[in-house]
């Protein structure tokens, strides 16, 4: 398996829940090309990164990896390493990469829809792309190349980590 998508992943009411702990934690800047940027003004550092020599790899907005609530993680249902709740506004990005050792897999569980025409998809391989809906999750090899295409209008919202493999 290289990556598969569950639709649907929790019932409405536990996926409910899961979204309105997720968009309540506080969100930093994160942006990373020969300088790393954290915790500034998204509008100032993307004008940055696109007057910028430097190839960044990314610049979205995200949580520290140990303020998502435990009880966020139980509802994943799988033995995280670590995880992170994302959000993408306009102008975020994440170039083509592959993971490094976080664990077995990666996962991507999606907090909202995103239609295609506001980009924000997930390309897997350089030839599959996912576009996010709400409760869906995408869980995929940690050596699969991966990225997500610049978001041009709204949010979007996921939380993502990595995981081990219990079998």
């Amino acid at each position: 398996m290289s990556f598969e998508v569950f639709t649907n992943y929790l019932p409405p009411e536990l996926f409910g829940y899961m979204r309105s702990k997720c968009e309540g934690l506080p969100l930093k800047v994160t942006a990373k090309g020969d300088e790393r940027y954290i915790d500034t003004d998204f509008q100032e550092t993307l004008e940055k990164v696109k007057q910028s020599k430097d190839d960044f790899r990314y610049i979205y907005k995200r949580s520290d990896s140990t303020a998502v609530p435990e009880d966020v993680k139980q509802l994943i249902n799988l033995d995280i390493v670590t995880c992170f709740v994302s959000c993408y506004v306009p102008g975020s990005f994440l170039t083509a990469h592959r993971d490094g050792c976080k664990g077995d897999k990666a996962f991507i569980f999606y907090l909202n829809d995103v239609p295609v025409e506001d980009g924000g998809s997930l390309v897997i391989d350089g030839v599959h792309r996912v576009q996010p809906r709400a409760n869906m999750m995408v869980v995929l090899d940690t050596g699969i190349l991966h990225e997500v295409t610049e978001l041009k209008r709204g949010e979007r919202w996921a939380v993502a980590g990595w995981f081990n493999c219990t079998d």
